[in-house]
């Protein structure tokens, strides 16, 4: 449906006396080969790499991934999805 789910969650602090530099990263994803979605995730320190992913699936269908989407962002993130090369832009 034109639609994607990306979520990067970060938590920073400048401040010298503290270790606050951390990320989240979460996306529904859909398999072109065989149409099954699947929800991925890592976390980690900015900078550094992966402290560890997960990847949740497959699932038939994407309202099925999407629970578990809602389930560790808290929240529902949608977009339109941005304009490949192919189409011109």
């Amino acid at each position: 449906d034109g639609l994607w789910y990306d979520a990067v969650i970060k938590q920073s602090n400048t401040a010298a006396a503290t270790d606050e530099n951390k990320y989240y990263r979460i996306q529904l994803l859909k398999k072109v080969e065989d149409g099954k979605y699947y929800v991925w995730n890592k976390w980690g320190r900015t900078g550094e790499s992966p402290a560890g992913w997960k990847l949740f699936g497959p699932f038939d269908k994407e309202d099925e991934a999407l629970v578990i989407y809602k389930k560790n962002t808290g929240r529902q993130q949608r977009g339109t999805v941005p304009p490949s090369p192919s189409d011109g832009a």
